[in-house]
């Protein structure tokens, strides 16, 4: 079921006018906030129904130790639980965090961040 609902999200992008009002969809509350998709695109709600993210990732991935991965226009950044962009989104690749810190990919190039972003082996560019 689940693979048919990403399909039909998929497919429905293509082409998708503005919506005025509500979500497409609005996923289970954790810890007080949920994921909500509307116009193709992922943000985060509280129980208030406040927009904490609004609606602007590709993909937001699960909150772990209060960070998590989001994804657009091709790349992985990581936003905090109140929303705010830890990395902007600019590495091809975040792999999971290990021991606190992850190796990030860009332009051919490896690198290492801690949780809270900062550069711990910088990705030179070529």
């Amino acid at each position: 079921m689940k693979t048919f609902l990403l399909v039909l999200f998929t497919f429905s992008c293509f082409g998708a006018a503005a919506q005025s009002g509500g979500y497409d969809v609005i996923g289970k509350f954790k810890k007080g906030k949920a994921r909500v998709y509307k116009n193709c695109y992922w943000g985060i709600i509280d129980r208030d129904g406040k927009e904490i993210v609004p609606p602007k990732y590709e993909r937001i991935g699960a909150f772990k130790k209060g960070k998590a991965l989001v994804y657009v226009n091709g790349y992985w950044g990581i936003i905090d639980s109140d929303g705010n962009e830890i990395v902007t989104p600019k590495y091809e690749k975040i792999e999971r965090f290990r021991q606190g810190v992850a190796k990030v990919y860009v332009n051919g190039r490896w690198g290492m961040i801690d949780r809270d972003g900062n550069e711990l082996v910088p990705v030179a560019s070529k």
